[in-house]
């Protein structure tokens, strides 16, 4: 018997983008925000009374991303300035949990083994990652220093993950395609 299916939950925090232009139409941007707290949930076993989305844990990460931008109208003296970038991205993660359906679930799962029907202890450890992103938006300045940002990043990274027990241990893959939608307050030094 398996367990299949994790998907993770949404959660917000906020951000801070330091940024620097190095040309009129080019910058670069450093995206860092405040830890992100995931649930995530798995589908039960056969062994299971019935099948159910279950509880499967959680865990926290922190992203850095790291992005070029192009300005396709340049000049800094712009009231009005569109921007697109890619870049890439490095999530940190910790403080990784099993919830005590999974273990109730994987109890039965190893009955035959264990010889007992009760919950089974484990550890959840999920890697690090990499990934790829875009982003897309603009900038609107109301004064020479102040202005609104407007933008939508993508950002596309898959982790592996590991439930370790007693009795063995469980892969599987995360994917965390985030669709993250940005409103923030500018102030140009």
């Amino acid at each position: 018997d398996t367990i299949f299916g994790p998907s993770i939950d949404n959660d917000s925090q906020p951000g801070l983008t330091l940024g620097y232009m190095f040309a009129s139409n080019w910058g670069v941007e450093l995206l860092a925000t405040a830890p992100f707290e995931h649930d995530f949930q798995v589908i039960g076993t056969e062994r299971d009374p019935a099948p159910r989305i279950l509880d499967g844990g959680s865990f926290k990460q922190m992203p850095l991303t790291l992005t070029l931008l192009w300005y396709p109208f340049g000049g800094q003296d712009r009231k009005f300035q569109p921007f697109i970038g890619a870049g890439i991205s490095y999530t940190a993660v910790w403080d990784e949990e099993v919830d005590g359906d999974l273990e109730a679930s994987l109890g039965r799962i190893t009955e035959p083994l264990t010889g007992t029907d009760e919950p089974l202890r484990s550890n959840l450890d999920v890697d690090g990652t990499w990934g790829l992103s875009g982003r897309i938006g603009f900038d609107y300045m109301f004064t020479e220093q102040w202005g609104l940002n407007a933008s939508y990043w993508y950002v596309d990274q898959d982790t592996e993950a590991t439930i370790k027990t007693e009795v063995g241990n469980t892969d599987f893959e995360l994917s965390d395609r985030a669709n993250v939608w940005m409103l923030g307050v500018t102030y140009k030094f």
